[in-house]
């Protein structure tokens, strides 16, 4: 290379070729990255307007090539990625023909400095000091040849100077221009979005008090039904008892008036009208009771098979878990409306919005103790329970309400509205295991959407069952 070939000419040889330009041999140049990636191409510039001298090297160091691969590979700019790689493959090709004019040349100095950075106080981590050690390094095996940096950064400038090393620049006439019209309509775009993500809901779902876990405690099978059912079954049996018969001596010695009749003559109908004894009103009484009794037998009967159905009935609700879910927007800075929230669940399971699974038993009529129509007026007639106003139409086919759809797998609630910094609850839904067997810690899926998110908002909510 040029550097080696001026190295081997003798003393006496270099004296006479100083000679030759005013006392200088030749002018030395060791090239900074940011000469290169910020300004035009070295066989670009018109070299009089640097240097008057006939002959010019241009050195290029080991960390001169690794900033130029940096700057390809990392740097922000699209344009100096571009300019950077493009630089290395012009260099490339300049390898085995270092010459750019006929009185400037390259020369390529692939290994690093050897000198004591420690005795110079210089960092071999950072680039510049690298740079300045390969500068004193050559100057120091070429004591008589000057050499310049070219540079235009003010920190390797500001330690040139305080080793007496000198720092030339280019005019700014050769610098490139920086300003790309893609990646400035990027940056401004990027600036928006991030002006409008600071103005956005940041919308979270949670279990009570923004916990995205929560914990159920499994209830063991019950050990004590036969229990529960005689002791249930002995209190109706004492609030609905059957009724007493009466023994013939009993029935011989009364009257008409006593309190054991007393409730026949005050029926819908007096028996005294029909002028029977004391007997034959005997006999109709015990006639009229057994047939109560076999009533209430069989309402006894169908009562015990009504309180094991409600226990397997209860014992199955054990295997539904209620889950009270939060929508939070606490963090954000806008609120948010029209809110979609979907949480999905895992193949065996399913969602309900009530408690009930399937049909709940119903407990057994007992039969009337009286004959009177007027019992029948005790309660109001059903269908009054369940009348729906205007009211209740109206709200149910409103365009904008919160409203709740549960499928099997899938729950969507739809929120009309959520301001910033204030959270709510959401409609009670149930997890259904389908058997006490099946509970097992499961993992539930969310997405969140608002016209004013970019991206639905996704996570996990974490159910454990202990």
């Amino acid at each position: 290379m040029t550097a080696q070939n001026g190295e081997a000419n003798d003393t006496e040889s270099a004296k006479a070729e100083s000679n030759d330009v005013g006392g200088v041999r030749k002018a030395v140049f060791f090239l900074d990255a940011n000469i290169a990636l910020h300004y035009q191409r070295l066989d670009q510039i018109k070299w009089t307007d640097i240097t008057d001298a006939p002959k010019i090297e241009i050195v290029l160091c080991a960390i001169f090539f690794k900033e130029l691969e940096e700057a390809k590979s990392l740097h922000d700019s699209k344009k100096i990625r571009h300019r950077a790689g493009a630089y290395i493959g012009w260099l490339l090709d300049k390898f085995e023909h270092p010459l750019i004019t006929d009185r400037v040349s390259l020369v390529f100095l692939p290994n690093e400095p050897r000198i004591s950075f420690k005795a110079h106080q210089l960092d071999p981590t950072i680039g510049d000091d690298r740079l300045i050690a390969s500068v004193i390094e050559y100057c120091e095996n070429n004591p008589n040849q000057p050499v310049d940096v070219l540079t235009a950064d003010s920190g390797v400038i500001f330690k040139l100077k305080f080793r007496r090393i000198g720092a030339t620049g280019f005019p700014d006439s050769y610098k490139l221009t920086e300003v790309d019209p893609v990646e400035q309509e990027l940056k401004l775009v990027k600036a928006q979005l991030a002006q409008h993500l600071n103005r956005q809901p940041k919308l979270q779902l949670s279990f009570d008090e923004g916990r995205g876990h929560l914990s159920v405690e499994r209830k063991p099978p019950r050990k004590d039904v036969a229990d529960i059912v005689e002791n249930r079954l002995s209190i109706i049996k004492k609030k609905h008892p059957l009724f007493a018969i009466i023994d013939n001596n009993a029935a011989s010695a009364a009257n008409t008036d006593s309190p054991v009749f007393g409730h026949i003559k005050n029926g819908p109908f007096d028996i005294r009208k029909f002028e029977l004894s004391p007997t034959g009103m005997m006999k109709y009484e015990n006639q009229r009771s057994e047939a109560k009794n076999q009533e209430l037998r069989k309402f006894y009967r169908e009562y015990e098979v009504y309180l094991l159905d409600l226990l397997a009935y209860q014992e199955r609700l054990n295997a539904v878990i209620p889950l009270q879910l939060f929508l939070a927007n606490q963090n954000g800075t806008a609120p948010a409306n029209r809110i979609e929230i979907f949480v999905e669940c895992g193949d065996e399971l399913s969602f309900s919005d009530t408690e009930k699974i399937g049909i709940l038993p119903k407990a057994p009529t007992p039969p009337r103790r009286s004959d009177s129509l007027i019992d029948a007026w005790n309660s109001p007639p059903p269908f009054l329970h369940n009348f729906r106003t205007m009211a209740d139409v109206m709200r149910e086919n409103a365009p904008d309400r919160d409203k709740l759809e549960v499928s099997r797998r899938t729950v969507k609630f739809f929120i009309t509205h959520l301001k910033h910094k204030q959270s709510r609850s959401l409609d009670l839904i149930y997890l259904d295991f389908g058997s006490i067997d099946r509970l097992r810690n499961v993992t539930l899926e969310y997405q969140l959407h608002a016209p004013e998110i970019i991206e639905p908002v996704k996570g996990s909510l974490h159910l454990r069952v202990e």
